[in-house]
């Protein structure tokens, strides 16, 4: 009796490291997506940071690390995130959620072009009336800053005539790559803009799809 007591003992001991192994995998999601619903942006960023390394790559997982990071203050890690998901996401509403909040991401970012795209690519798919106006007043948005960098580039223009320098630094050609859409052409502002001349957004609620 005592040797069966022993045996079974054994085999338990043998499921124990399978079973932490298996917490320890446990996905954050369900820890990020609630922080990111009760507004704790940079809590549920600072949780994806440290998941990254394993997670990179799980679609539900860069979804809401994507959607931490733009509103934590990380909008270049969000592009990277959501086009991840945007690009390769079997889910129909997801991917389609991952490409409207990259767009704003783009926007964000100052990527005016990309943005554009890819909220009319949105627009395509007849999204909610409540989406369709919110992308309607980014369109806005993006129309009324290029006119604004178009002013400051005529104004700032005379400036360096005669001089060597290259106005737009981002590339050599003024052309970048991004895994979604594509190389696209920077605005003739370069990739910069005045923190202090840039628009402030607030979003309230999540766009949903």
């Amino acid at each position: 009796m005592k040797k069966y007591r022993l045996l079974l003992l054994f085999i338990l001991s043998l499921g124990l490291p399978l079973q932490t192994q298996a917490a320890e995998s446990e996905s954050p999601y369900a820890e990020m997506d609630r922080l990111v619903t009760t507004g704790q942006f940079e809590e549920a960023l600072d949780l994806g940071s440290r998941n990254l390394e394993d997670w990179e790559g799980d679609p539900e997982f860069d979804f809401v690390y994507g959607l931490a990071a733009l509103e934590g203050g990380s909008p270049n890690d969000a592009v990277f995130a959501l086009e991840r998901v945007a690009a390769t996401a079997t889910d129909g509403v997801l991917r389609e959620r991952a490409r409207l909040e990259l767009a704003r991401a783009y926007f964000v970012t100052d990527n005016l072009t990309a943005a554009e795209i890819l909220f009319n690519v949105v627009l395509t798919n007849y999204p909610p009336q409540n989406v369709r106006q919110n992308i309607e007043a980014f369109l806005q948005l993006i129309e009324a800053r290029r006119n604004q960098q178009d002013a400051s580039f005529n104004w700032s223009i005379a400036s360096v005539i005669g001089s060597d320098d290259n106005i737009n630094s981002a590339t050599s050609n003024g052309l970048v790559d991004t895994p979604l859409i594509g190389q696209i052409e920077l605005d003739r502002a370069g990739s910069g803009w005045p923190a202090n001349r840039r628009p402030i957004l607030q979003y309230d609620n999540q766009f949903k799809i």
